[in-house]
């Protein structure tokens, strides 16, 4: 097989992956949440500045990589409460519910993916476009000793919207 071959091959892969990360940057405004300071807790504050900025950003889809530092219960505990605080219903989902819960997020809900390093380009696509139809606001949480797949490691690197560490 030449080289010309396996790129033809590759091709239409890194498309997707291209119209995956443009459909990423699309804003959902019925998605910023005010963040009442009872929800927030005391959290350390890399953690309360993580849950201030992903509430408050108009981004439809954002990334929060957490090490083992962080307090992963804190952060999920003050998103919820600034969703309810928000009336804005809330959708966890692991990489194994995607294909079943796609299409069920409410107007500017916030769906929590959080994912062990297994999700799909496919079952990312339709989510993506689901808080784009919806208004709403998709989370993918990664750990930072997890490799996570292609097209989420291009949000955390490569988009302007990368900032939650």
């Amino acid at each position: 097989m030449t080289e010309l071959q396996i790129w033809q091959l590759k091709l239409p892969r890194l498309r997707a992956e291209i119209a995956l990360l443009e459909a990423a940057g699309v804003r959902s405004p019925a998605a910023m949440y005010a963040v009442p300071n009872e929800a927030l807790g005391e959290p350390y504050e890399a953690t309360r500045e993580a849950v201030i900025t992903i509430a408050m950003s108009a981004r439809a889809v954002q990334v929060l990589q957490l090490d083992s530092t962080t307090d992963k219960a804190g952060v999920l505990d003050a998103l919820v409460g600034t969703a309810r605080h928000n009336e804005r219903d809330l959708i966890r989902l692991s990489a194994a519910d995607t294909a079943n819960r796609a299409h069920s997020a409410s107007f500017g809900a916030l769906a929590v993916v959080d994912d062990d390093g297994s999700i799909t380009l496919d079952q990312l696509r339709p989510l993506i476009e689901e808080a784009e139809r919806t208004n709403s606001k998709l989370l993918l949480i990664v750990d930072a000793d997890v490799s996570p797949p292609i097209a989420v490691r291009k949000m955390l690197l490569e988009t302007p919207w990368k900032d939650h560490k």
